[in-house]
């Protein structure tokens, strides 16, 4: 029970949780319109998104053409959302 609630401990950060709900909405984003649409700071946010991406839950689309590319969920963070979703449902 204890690890369990520590894996927990790791998408409590910064408001994690809401950047994978979000971008699981808009599919993929820019840093600032994620950061304007879950009012976190700027540091907050990058803290976050490294974490995300340690994790395998975001990554950044990449984009020849641009030299900002958006942020959308991997795989694993698509299945994350549905069960965050389903979470979302009972509250």
């Amino acid at each position: 029970m204890a690890k369990e609630l520590e894996e927990l401990k790791k998408l409590e950060y910064l408001g994690m949780l809401r950047i994978i709900q979000l971008l699981a909405q808009e599919k993929e984003l820019l840093t600032s319109k994620i950061q304007t649409s879950i009012e976190i700071s700027g540091d907050a946010y990058y803290k976050a998104r490294i974490k995300l991406i340690d994790y395998d839950l975001i990554e950044q689309k990449e984009d020849k053409y641009s030299a900002i590319a958006p942020f959308k969920l991997t795989e694993k963070g698509e299945r994350l959302a549905v069960y965050i979703s389903k979470i979302l449902e009972l509250l």
